[in-house]
């Protein structure tokens, strides 16, 4: 499933795709005893102090709202941000992003669901998108190649907020995979 989304700003584009990915997860999920997916907030570069800080405030206020109205734990939640502003989390650099997907790889053979939202820069360069993460930038066809490494039976939600994520869903398209992206390709 793709979705394609646009809203006028940045901040309420995140809050709507993360309700949207609450609402598109399965049925399961939210309800008692069964168990919540497994969250990973990429944030890569978000540019100078002021962005920074807003970044900052949206993976908090996502947080929130998937430990509070998603029920998710705390724990399932990992948060990888770019440089800037000092943060409270592990850097986002292509190889954390890769040690995190591989983690998921491992972590998701109990069939739990696995979310995974993109937020920060990317550009297009031709027909390749790079999100803009410390050090090199990743390739979407990277990141699609280390997704694919989840076991197919693993339902996943994965949502790219970046300027470039329409340029995306060919790359991420895959079976028991919904994808939502903030703008229109091309």
């Amino acid at each position: 499933m793709v979705l394609v989304f646009l809203a006028s700003s940045s901040l309420r584009r995140v809050c709507l795709l993360v309700t949207l990915a609450g609402c598109l997860g399965p049925a399961r999920v939210l309800a008692a005893p069964s168990p919540a997916p497994r969250v990973a907030i990429f944030v890569g570069l978000p540019g100078d102090a002021e962005r920074s800080e807003r970044y900052l405030a949206t993976v908090a206020t996502m947080r929130d709202a998937l430990i509070r109205h998603a029920r998710i734990p705390a724990g399932d939640i990992t948060v990888l941000f770019g440089e800037g502003k000092p943060s409270p989390y592990r850097e986002c650099s292509a190889g954390t992003i890769a040690r995190e997907l591989d983690s998921l790889r491992h972590k998701s053979r109990d069939r739990r669901p696995v979310w995974i939202f993109v937020l920060g820069h990317a550009n297009t360069a031709k027909d390749r998108v790079f999100l803009n993460v410390k050090g090199k930038d990743m390739e979407i066809r990277e990141f699609a190649g280390r997704l694919s490494r989840l076991p197919h039976y693993t339902p996943q939600v994965v949502v790219m907020t970046t300027a470039a994520s329409g340029n995306c869903l060919a790359s991420l398209a895959a079976t028991n995979r919904c994808v939502l992206v903030a703008t229109q390709p091309g």
